[in-house]
């Protein structure tokens, strides 16, 4: 018999956060989550996407990964969902500085001359 492994429940995975509540994931959302983790500061396809975390074959045009996007932005907190960035036709791109520092950029004014 092959080795498996074992992965905890949806309700056990934990996206990053501060203090707060964790976010409950499914397992294609946290694989999904991963995957752009892993990948940080690269985009990585909707085709990579679909490959490797729905095993989808070359060529498969689906939404699948927009929608999965769309609700893990609604589920992880503020300024973790601000870290996964859309990359116009091309896919999806984790940059976890770039929300801290986007937000500091709008707080901080026009400079004084």
């Amino acid at each position: 018999m092959a080795a498996t492994t074992t992965a905890a429940p949806a309700a056990y995975i934990q996206p990053p956060h501060n203090g707060r509540t964790p976010a409950k994931l499914t397992r294609k959302e946290r694989q999904l989550l991963e995957m752009l983790i892993r990948n940080a500061g690269r985009s990585v396809s909707r085709e990579i996407l679909l490959t490797r975390v729905w095993g989808y074959g070359d060529g498969v045009k689906s939404r699948t990964v927009d929608v999965h996007i769309q609700r893990l932005r609604r589920k992880l907190p503020p300024e973790t969902a601000n870290s996964i960035k859309t990359i116009v036709r091309d896919g999806y791109c984790w940059l976890p500085g770039a929300a801290r520092a986007s937000g500091a950029a709008r707080s901080s004014g026009p400079a004084a001359s």
